[in-house]
């Protein structure tokens, strides 16, 4: 009797099924280390532009603008959107009303949260400011953190 051999072609079910969970696993990885890395940048871009208006703010300061008496940077999250905005502001009134100098503001997205809202007035003809503001301000986003450190002379983001 003559027997016959039956050949194989293609994959079974199970061999299919092991590359498509090899592959799910290396895509949830992957997706993580993905999500964390955008969330750092947005955290660090949000920094770098509140220590940007911290700067631009003495310049302006130092510089001295007419019917100016007291420049400041100004950083807060809207409560009903979660958007943050920092902006560079003037006042003629010694601090009494505050506006925005044109085309310094600059917003950051809404899932990177401040800890606190930041001020710091720069008091006109000598750019001090007007409160001795040595603080220290967590910008998160996930597990994704930046700190912002601002002096009176200066800001920078760790």
């Amino acid at each position: 009797m003559k027997s016959i051999v039956k050949q194989r072609k293609g994959f079974s079910l199970i061999e299919l099924m092991v590359v498509i969970a090899i592959i799910g696993i290396g895509a949830s990885i992957s997706w993580e280390s993905l999500s964390n890395a955008r969330n750092q940048t947005k955290v660090n871009g949000a920094c770098e532009s509140a220590a940007v208006t911290i700067n631009k703010a003495r310049s302006y300061a130092l510089a001295g603008l007419a019917g100016v008496n007291a420049v400041r940077a100004h950083c807060d999250q809207d409560a009903a959107t979660g958007v943050g905005l920092c902006s560079v502001q003037s006042s003629g009134d010694g601090g009494s009303s505050w506006t925005d100098i044109v085309g310094e503001s600059y917003a950051f997205p809404a899932n990177v949260l401040m800890d606190a809202s930041l001020d710091i007035v720069y008091a006109l003809p000598y750019a001090s400011p007007a409160v001795v503001n040595e603080k220290s301000y967590t910008l998160s986003a996930g597990q994704s953190s930046a700190t912002l450190v601002t002096s009176n002379f200066k800001a920078s983001c760790r």
